[in-house]
């Protein structure tokens, strides 16, 4: 990031701007000369042609400079007037400069942790329904949706989506095949246990190669607690890439 927003592309405004008058200067001569009628004036009507076209450019290039000059003063103003109105507000975050990422859009598949615990709380496969900038917060809506207790004998039971409030820090994107993430061997990770929707603590036994078929992209995990297997040795599990997470408050 420039120290000084917009400070290369005013570098580059004044370049343009001196190569312009460069430019204007020699148009100048030229029409001093075509003007004194020489034998050779066709050859100085094309050359004053191409210098108007190099001019043109020119004046191009200062626009654009100074556009994008401006543009980025605007956003620097504009973020220095968040980070005040967030600090009187007793917020940590900037979001989403100061956490260095875009805001989730709606329909992104995440990890979020809806209660939280000694042991890194709860953690559930998720998807964002909106980013509430004006409060730095989440709505996220459980893909495990339950059905209304309310409703009674064998009639249809209604689905009731189970939507949470919650901060940027409790919501993990889920890897995608862009970003496939590959965590190394023995790394403290989140992941969806077989069969269900909830993350888990668990070890990377084994990992996978991004350079791999994508089909291939899956872990080999030791969870948590889980049960062992028959000589005593702790079960291992084949789970796949997406499904896997890293999140400081949670591993």
């Amino acid at each position: 990031m420039e120290s000084k927003p917009g400070l290369s592309d005013l570098k580059s405004y004044e370049s343009a701007r001196k190569e312009s008058e460069k430019i204007q200067a020699k148009i100048d001569d030229l029409r001093t000369e075509w003007e004194g009628n020489p034998p050779h004036k066709k050859r100085l009507t094309e050359e004053i042609k191409n210098q108007y076209s190099r001019l043109s450019e020119s004046k191009y290039q200062e626009e654009k400079s100074l556009l994008n000059a401006n543009k980025k003063v605007e956003e620097y103003l504009r973020q220095q007037r968040i980070r005040q109105e967030n600090q009187k507000a007793g917020k940590i975050y900037l979001y989403p400069d100061e956490r260095d990422a875009e805001a989730l859009s709606p329909g992104v598949k995440v990890a979020a942790q809806v209660s939280q615990g000694a042991e890194g709380g709860f953690w559930i496969l998720c998807t964002v329904v909106r980013h509430l900038s004006e409060r730095d917060k989440y709505l996220v809506e459980d893909v495990d949706v339950g059905s209304d207790p309310t409703t009674d004998g064998d009639t249809a039971k209604t689905k009731v989506p189970k939507i949470y409030t919650l901060s940027p820090k409790n919501v993990v994107r889920l890897p995608t095949p862009e970003d496939p993430k590959c965590y190394s061997v023995s790394t403290k990770v989140l992941a969806i246990f077989p069969n269900t929707t909830a993350f888990y603590p668990a070890t990377i036994v084994k990992s996978f190669s991004p350079e791999s078929s994508q089909k291939h992209w899956q872990y080999i995990l030791e969870f948590d607690g889980d049960e062992r297997e028959a000589d005593g040795n702790p079960t291992r599990r084949s789970i796949n890439y997406a499904h896997v997470v890293v999140a400081e408050n949670g591993t």
